[in-house]
């Protein structure tokens, strides 16, 4: 998500939070517009302040999100599913076999 989008966001959610908590709290309309007004200052400056700490510890050049191992983790996970549904395919298959064979229902006697 870019800066400017984060920064937009806080600014519509501060003056909502400020037009709600306005209507709540106060009955003249200068007091309601004060407090959007304020709601929306400080919501502004969290948002710049959050953003500007973000990008100051950002290590320039490094990937936040390196996709190749993401993938690997993903594959190996994968493989690892296949495995365990092959072992469990064979279990049931086994057991079926077993049940067969207990209640006398084996094919080849028929």
């Amino acid at each position: 998500m870019r800066e400017g989008n984060i920064i937009a966001f806080w600014i519509v959610f501060g003056f909502f939070t400020g037009l709600i908590a306005g209507v709540v709290a106060a009955s003249d309309p200068l007091e309601i517009l004060n407090i959007v007004f304020f709601s929306t200052l400080f919501f502004y400056m969290l948002a710049h302040l959050s953003v500007s700490l973000f990008v100051r510890f950002m290590t320039p050049g490094q990937p936040s999100f390196e996709v190749r191992t993401y993938e690997s983790s993903l594959d190996n996970f994968y493989e690892q599913i296949q495995i365990r549904e092959l072992n469990f395919e064979k279990i049931c298959s086994k057991e079926e076999a077993a049940d067969q064979y207990k209640n006398g229902e084996s094919g080849g006697e028929r």
